[in-house]
């Protein structure tokens, strides 16, 4: 099955930029591997079943950083280079 017409694809600067400051900013907090794997699948459950929760998960950044932000990007990239 081919990509959504409209598809964009991520820029692979944006891995290698978030790979480069992810330690630096999450310090302890930084995540890879299966733990960000569990991370992921935590703030997955708390997006759709504990919303007030968000704000209390240690991992959380690590998940939004090293996933969901990856995840995202490209469904804004389209958009914004259409502004630009």
């Amino acid at each position: 099955m081919s990509p959504h017409p409209s598809a964009v694809a991520l820029d692979p600067r944006w891995v290698t930029l978030v790979d480069r400051l992810a330690p630096r900013l999450l310090g302890r907090d930084d995540r890879t591997g299966e733990a960000l794997a569990s991370e992921i699948v935590r703030l997955s459950e708390l997006y759709t079943r504990e919303r007030a929760q968000i704000g209390l998960a240690s991992g959380a950044l690590a998940a939004r950083l090293r996933f969901f932000l990856l995840r995202d990007l490209p469904k804004v990239q389209g958009p914004l280079e259409e502004l630009a």
